[in-house]
């Protein structure tokens, strides 16, 4: 029996249905992870710092935030190299558990393998409550 050329299985005919497979794959992925990122984007915390706190950096919510003689910074906890959460500050520096990422206060890189700075978030003061409101 004798199959036609149109419905003949080759090697091409395969690789083109393969990458049509994985670039669906792709797809959904992606747009998967994008609905993460703007469910998580779109949050705003309430972080209170109480006025006067001796606390001058302050770890929560996978946020951080320094107060600095520059003012206040807020930061996302999340290491720009794979997301592991910081959550100590070891001689003056963010260090990532992970893989040793090490972060100024400014949030640039000082030591990798992170080559990205931590993410600024942008915050408010509310001089009266000394709350901090982050977004994001």
């Amino acid at each position: 029996m004798l199959i036609p050329d149109r419905l003949r299985l080759t090697r091409r005919r395969l690789f083109q249905g393969a990458g049509a497979v994985i670039a669906s794959a792709l797809a959904v992925a992606f747009r998967s992870m994008a609905n993460r990122v703007n469910e998580v984007g779109s949050r705003s915390r309430r972080i209170v710092i109480p006025p006067g706190s001796a606390a001058d950096i302050v770890f929560v919510e996978d946020v951080i935030v320094c107060r600095t003689p520059g003012g206040i910074r807020a930061f996302s906890a999340r290491c720009p190299h794979l997301g592991c959460v910081i959550t100590k500050q070891v001689d003056g520096e963010f260090v990532c558990p992970c893989h040793g990422s090490r972060f100024r206060l400014d949030g640039s890189v000082e030591a990798g393998p992170a080559i990205r700075p931590l993410e600024p978030l942008r915050h408010s003061f509310d001089e009266a409550t000394g709350a901090i409101v982050v977004q994001g």
